[in-house]
């Protein structure tokens, strides 16, 4: 290599170092970047890795091709930023602005759905595949960056919320679509019964005592007298015995004494817990979006 890792990645982080700035995606420099409020859409075609393992590649370019493709179409027509729909092996990130209605999103992802599970009756090799998908609609601020290697260089979305929406997918099951809490706060109305509450349920104690107890109260008596002779010389054996246990259990007296000491006994009362319910996600209700589909919106 003609420059050292030190000169290749001090020139990059040079021209990130300029922050963020007000200005057009389109305007952007290399290494700068804008915020913008989106909608995040990610589909995943599931189970294709393992069908297609098994079929020729004709078959794996069909379906592919007929995923991505269809899916790129149906984002757009619904407000979808065409230059910023990113292909991910079989999945497809699409970004809706904000300016875009939060029920025309899940319009987009319902759609998305429906074609997707209709190709399998376009010829016998997809017939044999489920075509089933798995969805996650979020919303959030993302940082629009011109970024990439010099002569190749592009503007891309990127940060957190980007993130979280790729990390929900994990817990989607097959055939089901989850939405964010931001997601559901950008619907308005009657629009927020498409979506339905996930819980996460725990049991947690509510109750836990442990009391230790010297019988006749001795260890509190001998913690409250002062350590004169006078005041040794006036307590009973009884008390004088909890002191030493106390104050003197290093000493041969008090080894003693110590054998005369009231043992302790413990009380432990039963734990009480409580079931605590807290809100995850969303799960997207399919069959319910039709009903918000009105023609014209």
């Amino acid at each position: 290599m003609a420059k050292t890792i030190g000169e290749i990645i001090q020139r990059y982080y040079d021209e990130a170092d300029g922050g963020m700035v007000e200005k057009a995606p389109s305007a952007l420099k290399r290494g700068e970047g804008t915020e913008k409020e989106f909608f995040i859409y990610k589909i995943d075609l599931v189970g294709s890795t393992f069908f297609t393992m098994r079929r020729s590649h004709q078959t794996y370019l069909k379906l592919a091709h007929t995923f991505l493709s269809t899916v790129d179409e149906i984002t757009r027509y619904f407000g979808a930023d065409g230059n910023q729909a990113e292909y991910a092996g079989d999945s497809v990130i699409a970004y809706f602005p904000k300016s875009v209605e939060a029920v025309k999103v899940l319009a987009a992802a319902y759609y998305c759905r429906l074609a997707t599970l209709q190709m399998k009756s376009l010829d016998a090799s997809l017939n044999k595949f489920p075509c089933n998908t798995k969805a996650v609609v979020h919303f959030g601020k993302l940082i629009i960056a011109k970024v990439g290697p010099y002569g190749d260089s592009f503007v891309s979305a990127i940060g957190p919320a980007l993130h979280k929406a790729c990390k929900m997918e994990n817990d989607v099951p097959a055939g089901e679509g989850h939405a964010s809490k931001e997601l559901m706060e950008q619907l308005q109305g009657r629009e927020k019964s498409l979506l339905q509450g996930n819980y996460k349920e725990t049991q947690v104690p509510i109750q836990q005592e442990r009391t230790t107890l010297l019988t006749g109260g001795l260890l509190s008596t001998a913690y409250s007298q002062p350590s004169s002779p006078r005041t040794l010389l006036g307590m009973s054996p009884t008390d004088l015995s909890a002191f030493a246990v106390n104050n003197g259990a290093n000493t041969n007296i008090g080894r003693a004494l110590n054998a005369l000491a009231t043992p302790s006994q413990t009380s432990n009362h039963a734990l009480q817990y409580e079931t605590r319910r807290e809100l995850i996600n969303y799960s997207i209700n399919w069959d319910m979006i039709p009903k918000f589909l009105v023609p014209g919106r």
